[in-house]
């Protein structure tokens, strides 16, 4: 029943009661208005109860939303333990120019033509479930509608290879969050190595693109188990943050493949401390530190470049890398850190991964790259300029039989628009402007030019 009906039947009631009690008052004996008073009096009591009562089914039929990403709330009738949350993002793109020129997508001088043409795209389109499922657990299932495993060929089309998207799954994972100092996760979720990529989510980029050398060198989601946590947590509350460590073992094969290519796994950790957090010229300010790294041993077609580029081709383009041998290993390593001050943020990451018989015709090679951003709110939490180097070293470009200097440089230059605030999100606007330049081109002028220019425009509402 409506929780106003009842009150007002229960409130009418008492008032009837009571005016029947004055009006014949004088006309009964004092011990029928005393049972009158009696009988108002439990009326009173039994309203107060009701009032308890609907109050509880109230919070029980809506929860509040989960804290794990705070989108959009999801409701569950009569929930005691459980906080949901429904929600996603979308990400639309414009690109014009020497598109994905930083990924080593190259106009050629041949008649077959490697670069990706000036385009329209949905870049992301992601829908998930989340949240607590009592005071133990947490989870998170969210799949993609602009993702192509298992049907584009190639890396994804992201080099022109393909054209076709699917939906497929992202992140579906369950934790145990039990112990702040002891979380375990098992699913399929990103990796803790490569901080642009894993402490910072696709709608927390400042730039559209993530850097070459990340999407070259850090794996993919996997499918694996993780221990992860802040071993502060209770020995020194105020400074929980101060150290946060993961470590997993993952099938070492990328996202959505349910066998294992081996019969070994993907071993990979990371740590990052956190020296200052206070209050810097009068701003609140933040900064982070991290080292990570992994080892993976791969059977012979295990694709490696899921999302990125690393194999030099013979006129200075990049494509992705599948094992060409049945003895290829790699290790990796990493340093990153992030400053927060204010409107100022400073992020910058080094990367580099040895690879071992993963190519026939180079057995060993190192490639490597780092990248470092600045960016500043000219006003605050709504217009922001941000500028980013990189530089990605593959370490396997071949001329003659001979090793040549093969590495890529970009500069981009972009602005950043945020209608609902900076730290909401709700919805991004970005305009940005790249320069990229190969060393092999410059080298090599025959296999065509070696300086591309890109205009990238992106459009993000999240929900």
């Amino acid at each position: 029943m409506n929780r106003k009906v009842v009150k007002c039947t229960i409130t009418m009631l008492c008032l009837a009661a009571a005016w029947r009690g004055r009006v014949q008052a004088d006309d009964l004996p004092p011990d029928r208005i005393k049972k009158l008073e009696d009988a108002v009096q439990q009326l009173q009591q039994q309203n107060e109860v009701l009032r308890t009562e609907l109050d509880q089914v109230k919070t029980q039929a809506v929860v509040e939303p989960a804290a794990t990403n705070g989108f959009a709330q999801f409701i569950i009738p009569f929930a005691k333990d459980k906080k949901v949350v429904l929600g996603g993002y979308v990400q639309g793109q414009g690109e014009f120019g020497g598109v994905d020129a930083y990924r080593g997508s190259f106009v050629d001088t041949a008649a077959n033509n490697h670069r990706v043409y000036d385009r329209f795209r949905l870049r992301r389109a992601r829908l998930g479930a989340w949240g607590d499922l009592n005071d133990e657990f947490d989870f998170k299932i969210m799949g993609d509608f602009e993702q192509g495993d298992g049907v584009n060929s190639g890396n994804g089309g992201l080099n022109g290879s393909g054209n076709r998207t699917a939906f497929s799954g992202t992140d579906i994972f369950i934790n145990y969050h039990q112990f702040a100092e002891a979380n375990v996760k098992f699913g399929q979720f990103d990796t803790p190595f490569g901080m642009e990529q894993f402490m910072i989510p696709d709608m927390f980029t400042l730039t559209p693109e993530r850097s070459a050398v990340t999407e070259a060198l850090r794996p993919e989601r996997q499918l694996g188990v993780m221990l992860w946590g802040k071993p502060l947590a209770d020995l020194w509350p105020e400074q929980k943050d101060l150290v946060t460590y993961w470590f997993g073992i993952f099938n070492g094969n990328n996202r959505n493949v349910t066998v294992n290519d081996n019969s070994s796994f993907m071993y990979m950790g990371r740590v990052e401390a956190q020296p200052f957090q206070g209050q810097f010229l009068g701003q609140p300010t933040s900064w982070k530190i991290g080292v990570d790294g992994y080892f993976s041993s791969d059977a012979t077609n295990t694709l490696l470049t899921q999302t990125g580029n690393v194999v030099v081709g013979a006129d200075g383009r990049l494509s992705g890398l599948s094992v060409q041998t049945k003895d290829s290993y790699r290790q990796a390593g990493g340093v990153d850190q992030r400053f927060e001050c204010g409107p100022l943020t400073i992020q910058a990451e080094y990367l580099q991964t040895q690879y071992d018989h993963a190519l026939a015709k180079v057995p060993h090679f190192t490639a490597n790259g780092y990248w470092a951003l600045a960016a500043y709110q000219i006003v605050p939490k709504k217009l922001e300029l941000v500028c980013k180097w990189e530089s990605f070293t593959p370490d396997n470009g071949m001329v003659g039989g001979k090793r040549t200097p093969d590495d890529l440089q970009t500069v981009t230059g972009g602005i950043n628009y945020y209608p609902k605030g900076r730290d909401s999100r709700d919805i991004v606007l970005m305009l940005d402007y790249m320069h990229t330049w190969s060393h092999f081109r410059e080298l090599h002028p025959v296999y065509g030019p070696s300086d591309f220019d890109e205009v990238m425009f992106r459009s993000e509402f999240n929900f």
